[in-house]
């Protein structure tokens, strides 16, 4: 399956899923795309002080969270981000999760659930460097695409 294939179906998807659906796919991936295993070190590396403890409190409460408290977290990190444009990748992933986040609680659309479900797949991409013309053929990509598939559809809810 093409990669523009592959975005178009998660994009409907989403679309389609209900509010639980729609939740469970966005929880399941703020949930991956927040942790990582150097997380404090890259906190460290990228932010202030007040702003490391900013992000690392986003990234382990975030699905906790209501868009307010977010909205606080983001604002300190913002003043208290040190890198000029080439931010480490992982933090980066984690602040659009945290971003997109924010906005599906604020309205529940489908927009940021599709990114994220999207974004769970670029981390793979990343990881094998996956083919555009056939974009599932890595068995890790295709078992990530099933999760989502059943993560927004009704086979996700068993």
């Amino acid at each position: 399956m093409r990669y523009t294939d592959v975005e178009e179906s998660i994009r409907q998807w989403a679309a389609a899923a209900d509010g639980v659906g729609r939740r469970r796919m966005a929880t399941y991936a703020a949930e991956e795309l927040t942790r990582f295993d150097d997380l404090e070190a890259v906190a460290a590396a990228e932010f202030t002080p007040e702003a490391a403890t900013a992000f690392l409190t986003a990234c382990a409460n975030l699905t906790k969270a209501d868009a307010s408290t977010i909205d606080d977290w983001l604002r300190l990190i913002d003043a208290g981000t040190l890198s000029d444009g080439d931010m480490d990748t992982e933090a980066l992933r984690a602040l659009t999760t945290v971003e997109a986040w924010r906005d599906f609680l604020r309205t529940g659309d489908s927009a940021p659930v599709a990114s994220l479900a999207i974004t769970l797949l670029e981390v793979i991409d990343f990881e094998v460097d996956a083919d555009l013309d056939d974009f599932l053929a890595d068995p890790r990509m295709s078992a990530r695409y099933s999760k989502i598939q059943a993560l927004l559809t009704q086979e996700g809810q068993h």
